[in-house]
């Protein structure tokens, strides 16, 4: 297995929007990056989505203070 730069239950944002939500699936491939289900509120609706995303439009936030971790 390929180690992966967030968890299951992480908490991460979505670096082109800033929506932020927690990780719920990891999906990972032989020819690509892995792909992470992220359950997140919507900016603008507010409704809860599940989403998949690139690890690299990803970052990690810390659960301790909400600033971000180093990617």
């Amino acid at each position: 297995m390929l180690e992966s730069k967030l968890n299951l239950n992480d908490k991460a944002e979505i670096t082109l929007s800033g929506e932020s939500g927690v990780i719920t699936a990891v999906c990972q491939y032989i020819s690509s990056e892995t792909q992470y289900e992220l359950l997140y509120c919507e900016k603008g609706t507010g409704r809860a989505v599940h989403d998949w995303w690139s690890e690299s439009l990803l970052r990690h936030v810390l659960p301790s203070d909400n600033t971000r971790a180093e990617s």
